[in-house]
């Protein structure tokens, strides 16, 4: 039987290993990816407020990324392996992923919440600041690349320059509601946010030519994902994907290649379950829930009052309960999942999953499950071609729209609690604003 543990290596950047040659080598991936996802962790997005319009969200968040600060940021870099496409019944990609510990040289605010959250996933703040990337604001007016590596001096070798050279490159970009990260990615890399929110969806429009796609504005297209926090979708995503592989059918695979001058400094490993993966061995067995679980947490990924809630708080919980009422359970006797008595359940009785189901909380990794959710996406919306070859003309965004039908989500952003997305279109009726014409006439 096949082995579905996904084994996720990822290089973490800091200053002991981030120098001219792994720089160099960085850039290399990035002008051969597909496309690349993108993750970020915050110092905070400052208070929630109830914004009634789109540019009160956006004035929201600029005011966040202009006194918090970019902490850790995660890459993932997909590149189409047309060398194994050949077998016809892959989707493959030879995937790089990324975790570059970052530190603002200005001051700026470390939300208390903010701090604990990622202290109780495992980030380590005291490792930040002995070994973060250090990068500053003032060096945004800096826009040079040297076309060699003897030119490179150690002020090249900036993150910066990384998220530079992916925009110069044009390859696609991926995010997971990726509205915030925009706006943190634009005012710390690249220049001071514009103050109105049309005159930004310009900027960056013009910015990121390659296209950008949110995997959280996808999954709501997506009659089989019931909701659109990034673990459960990539959970969903990777059983649907496993389901795909055991009988054959045409499935994403992901490779990990060797790097040049970089080591992998974290494994992590991405399992379909316990109990899923008896299922996928041919064991008759139930995936009804040994536990009750968490409505507010199989909603939304996310409870107030996790430490003292006793109810379950895992996705593979959630998941198989969905089989469960799905596939294994009469439907004309199907119940909600809080309705369940847990006492009628006996939880010694049948095979469970790990207590917590998460992976921790890395910008690296949530950048690789962020494309990993997309590469599936793009299986799925693959065009029809009796000869089952992509095209394989043209740029890194040439090659997703010729082979794949992804129009219908390209450059839109989920916005919290509104209907309709934030797009980054061309508009006849506001301008692009001088200082990113300027900046921009320097990258391209």
């Amino acid at each position: 039987m096949a082995d579905f543990t996904i084994n996720v290596p990822i290089v973490e950047l800091n200053v002991s290993n981030f120098d001219g040659r792994s720089y160099q080598e960085l850039v290399e991936i990035i002008h051969k990816s597909s496309f690349c996802s993108i993750d970020f962790e915050l110092s905070g997005l400052g208070e929630s407020s109830r914004c009634s319009s789109v540019q009160e969200r956006y004035e929201s968040v600029k005011k966040a990324a202009q006194t918090r600060s970019i902490v850790s940021v995660g890459l993932a870099f997909y590149v189409h392996n047309h060398h194994k496409q050949q077998s016809g019944c892959l989707l493959p990609f030879d995937v790089y992923v990324f975790d570059a510990k970052t530190l603002c040289r200005e001051n700026f605010i470390i939300e208390p919440k903010a701090a604990s959250f990622l202290i109780k996933h495992g980030f380590d703040f005291n490792h930040l600041f002995q070994t973060g990337l250090g990068y500053s604001l003032d060096d945004r007016d800096k826009i040079q690349f040297p076309k060699y590596p003897s030119q490179f001096k150690p002020a090249d070798v900036q993150i910066r320059q990384v998220v530079l050279q992916i925009i110069r490159s044009q390859v696609p970009i991926v995010v997971h509601n990726g509205f915030c990260d925009l706006l943190f990615l634009y005012h710390h890399f690249y220049d001071n946010l514009p103050d109105r929110a049309d005159v930004f969806q310009q900027n960056v429009n013009d910015l990121f030519r390659g296209g950008v796609y949110d995997t959280k504005y996808i999954s709501f297209d997506s009659e089989d994902l019931s909701c659109s926090y990034l673990s459960y979708i990539f959970k969903k995503i990777h059983r649907n994907n496993v389901i795909k592989q055991a009988s054959s059918a045409k499935h994403v695979e992901i490779l990990f290649p060797k790097f040049n001058s970089l080591k992998p400094t974290i494994n992590i490993p991405c399992k379909v379950g316990r109990k899923f993966n008896e299922l996928l061995k041919g064991n008759n067995i139930s995936l009804q829930p040994c536990l009750q679980i968490c409505e507010k947490f199989a909603q939304s990924g996310f409870c107030l009052d996790e430490t003292n809630c006793v109810l379950s708080h895992n996705v593979d919980d959630v998941l198989d309960a969905e089989y469960y009422f799905t596939h294994q359970r009469n439907s004309d006797k199907r119940r909600k999942l809080d309705h369940e008595d847990p006492e009628n359940l006996n939880p010694d009785s049948r095979t469970k999953n790990d207590m917590n189901s998460s992976f921790g909380h890395r910008a690296g990794f949530d950048s690789f499950i962020t494309g990993f959710c997309f590469a599936y996406f793009l299986l799925t919306h693959e065009k029809p071609d009796d000869s089952n070859d992509l095209c394989m003309d043209g740029d890194a965004s040439d090659f997703l729209e010729s082979n794949f039908n992804i129009e219908h989500v390209k450059n839109r952003l989920a916005l919290m609690k509104r209907s309709h997305p934030f797009c980054l279109m061309k508009s006849n009726f506001v301008k692009m604003s001088t200082e990113h014409m300027k900046k921009s006439s320097m990258l391209f």
